[in-house]
């Protein structure tokens, strides 16, 4: 686990085993996880604003669920299960409402799925934000 998403962030470092906070590891990975869909998510919300497809309540989550992530107030493992449920029902949504205006190459993180029979921690750990990796050098494409 790496956290850097409070204030409370344990020697202004981040945290490493637990948070501060008190969020544990598997909310944490739950969380990275999110964000990664999200992030697939907000690419398709842009091809859909693009052909002039209404968008708002696809908007509307998408801050809520990140808002969600960046508050140490909500350490439930469901409610995170259920963001990535409907995160998942949204991209389809919109997926099938673009393509329906031609075809679209769409890029990888906008194909991510998660596996909701296989275990959502390691899936989180495996897209882990770690946006930086070493200080002053950002090792994610933003």
């Amino acid at each position: 686990m790496f956290c850097e998403q409070c204030e409370q962030t344990a020697s202004n470092d981040g945290c490493h085993q637990f948070g501060a906070c008190g969020k544990s590891p598997a909310v944490n990975a739950l969380q990275d996880l999110l964000v990664h869909c999200l992030r697939g998510l907000s690419a398709i919300t842009l091809q859909a604003r693009s052909r002039g497809l209404a968008t708002q309540p696809v908007d509307v989550f998408i801050c809520e669920a990140l808002f969600a992530t960046m508050t140490n107030v909500n350490f439930s493992t469901d409610r995170f299960e259920g963001y990535l449920r409907q995160a998942m029902a949204f991209r389809q949504d919109l997926k099938d409402r673009v393509e329906a205006h031609g075809p679209v190459q769409w890029p990888a993180i906008a194909e991510f799925m998660p596996n909701f029979t296989g275990d959502l921690v390691a899936q989180g750990e495996q897209v882990a934000l770690n946006f930086w990796g070493q200080v002053g050098k950002c090792d994610v494409d933003l």
